[in-house]
């Protein structure tokens, strides 16, 4: 503007207005819980708080390492790879360069990876966003980065079973011991003990990570089979719904019962019937001449 006065001189000025862009970025999980084996995934946004446009906006993301996990970008603003703006993944970051964004737009993207057994545990990611000519001070810069955290959890259950005594006769009681322990990292839940000769052993309404439950049971040992082989079986669900069961077996030696031996065949005879008659004589003549004997004595007496 110009303006002047009576004695001839004049006054004029102009103003410039600096915008100040505030960038920001927020990221997402695509579920806070994953079972190991199924995909992971994070959605990024970047914006402009304004006011006015941000220019050289960029995204950077070092991707978490866990095991198993692969990294590659799903979509960019909905769309497949290759649309515009342009991101890549290199070494495991993520970077992308948004250009100039106008005050209230914003860009999303997603990337997503595969879990396997070795991807247990969190898994935790941190974006950041910034823009040439955004200040540099705590009042816009306390947006530029942004977290998000997910668990892979990997359930897992052994059972293993043993039978005291190893052997008996049928009819004996042995006792069988199933022990139960979660070798998983999550809690399980609705445990279920059971064996295919005996039935339904017992339950454990939860097993925390390397909690171990010992469950018993008698067993009457039938007649007719020598060994007796039975298999113990405990499956649990974790908080996802997933089932896992492992099983073990164990095995009787059943003593049948012996017959008696027979016994011994009486002695044979070796000798002839002439010679038992002959001793059988000779004895009562020895006993016939001793009681003459004794009756003479008497008669002299």
């Amino acid at each position: 503007s110009f303006t002047t006065t009576n004695d001839g001189t004049g006054n004029a000025s102009a103003s410039t207005t600096v915008d100040c862009p505030d960038v920001f970025v927020t990221k997402t999980a695509d579920a806070p819980l994953v079972e190991g084996g199924d995909a992971i995934g994070f959605l990024i946004t970047v914006g402009n708080n304004g006011p006015g446009t941000a220019n050289g906006v960029t995204l950077t993301d070092t991707l978490p390492t866990n095991g198993g996990l692969d990294w590659t970008i799903d979509l960019i603003d909905g769309l497949a790879p290759g649309a515009q703006p342009a991101c890549s993944i290199a070494a495991g970051v993520l970077t992308c360069d948004f250009g100039s964004l106008a005050e209230g737009a914003s860009h999303t993207v997603h990337v997503t990876s595969p879990t396997d057994g070795t991807s247990c545990g969190a898994v935790n990611n941190t974006a950041t966003v910034d823009a040439l000519n955004e200040p540099n001070t705590a009042q816009f810069t306390a947006n530029d980065q942004a977290s998000a955290s997910l668990t892979v959890i990997c359930p897992g259950i052994t059972i293993v079973k043993t039978v005291s005594p190893r052997s008996g006769n049928p009819g004996d009681t042995v006792t069988y011991t199933y022990l139960v322990t979660n070798t998983g990292d999550t809690t399980l839940f609705n445990v279920s003990v059971d064996d295919d000769v005996i039935g339904h052993i017992g339950d454990i309404a939860k097993l925390e990570p390397g909690q171990s439950v010992t469950l018993t049971k008698d067993f009457v040992l039938p007649a007719g089979n020598p060994i007796v082989t039975n298999v113990g079986t405990a499956t649990g669900t974790d908080v996802l719904g997933t089932q896992v069961s492992d099983n073990d077996d164990a095995f009787v030696t059943i003593v049948l019962a012996k017959n008696p031996p027979p016994s011994p065949p009486p002695t044979a005879f070796t000798g002839s019937d002439a010679a038992r008659l002959g001793l059988i004589a000779g004895v009562l003549l020895a006993l016939g001449l001793l009681g003459i004997v004794l009756g003479r004595k008497r008669r002299e007496a």
